[in-house]
């Protein structure tokens, strides 16, 4: 039922980006860059006098700016829009008009997006991604299960003793240790899916430092590791040699 959930997850997340490709757009750009409004206007075969910007607003609805006129270039009119007012992930809607003569007016509007890599992973990618995904949740949900199910001490008699050793402990280190590395790679491909899409994009960023966190003290994670080996394999082998000492008492009185 989990595995269907997720695939159903995937599946809204592409027909959102789907649908929302198909809406007029400038195009997909980083997050606080320099954007430049572009408008192309001929009426009845000839160019427009004048193109004006009505409105910017931002992926919430509040407006940016407002009345605005573009520069009329050879082919187009054009505005940027400064790098301090694309600070928002989301798609930005722009509203506008050009007239041609004082009676002829044509209004337009498209939108274009912002996301934190500044640009659209493919159908292909998308896929991809997510496929890596699943599976790395799935080895991950599987380790987990075994880490859990593993013995993490030695065995112990009625009275508490230590009287076996397990190895198999070992064993279950190394599956933690595993699990952290899958981690960071599950982490790296989320925060690649959340940046390309534009329905994620709001997760990009706290993707983004928990990636980013994880590599940082993975250095350390794996020196704790090590030392944790280490120190079991110290006692581990203390305990040998009491058991082997009791071992041949017990042969001595019995002889």
């Amino acid at each position: 039922m989990n595995t269907k959930k997720l695939f159903l997850i995937f599946a809204m997340i592409l027909l959102i980006n789907i649908i929302s490709a198909s809406a007029p757009t400038l195009g997909t750009f980083k997050i606080n860059s320099d954007i430049e409004l572009k408008q192309t206007c001929v009426i009845n075969g000839t160019f427009c006098d004048s193109c004006n910007i009505s409105s910017v607003d931002y992926p919430d609805g509040s407006r940016i700016i407002s009345d605005v006129a573009m520069t009329k270039r050879n082919g187009d009119f054009n505005y940027t829009l400064n790098s301090s007012n694309t600070g928002l992930l989301g798609s930005y809607r722009v509203n506008g008009y050009c007239d041609y003569g004082n009676d002829v007016r044509k209004t337009w509007v498209y939108y274009f997006n912002i996301n934190p890599s500044g640009k659209n992973a493919s159908t292909g990618d998308s896929i991809l991604y997510s496929l890596f995904s699943l599976i790395l949740f799935g080895v991950i949900f599987l380790l987990s299960f075994f880490v859990f199910s593993m013995p993490s001490k030695n065995e112990k008699d009625e009275r508490g003793f230590e009287n076996k050793i397990l190895k198999i402990k070992y064993i279950r280190v190394f599956f933690i240790s595993l699990i952290y590395a899958l981690i960071i790679l599950l982490l790296n491909f989320l925060n690649g899916l959340a940046s390309s899409f534009l329905s994620l994009s709001i997760f990009a960023g706290i993707l983004g430092f928990l990636f980013e966190t994880m590599l940082r003290i993975s250095w350390p994670f794996t020196f704790i590791m090590i030392a944790w080996i280490v120190v079991m394999l110290i006692h581990d082998s203390n305990l040998g040699k009491q058991l082997k000492k009791f071992e041949n008492m017990d042969l001595f009185k019995n002889g």
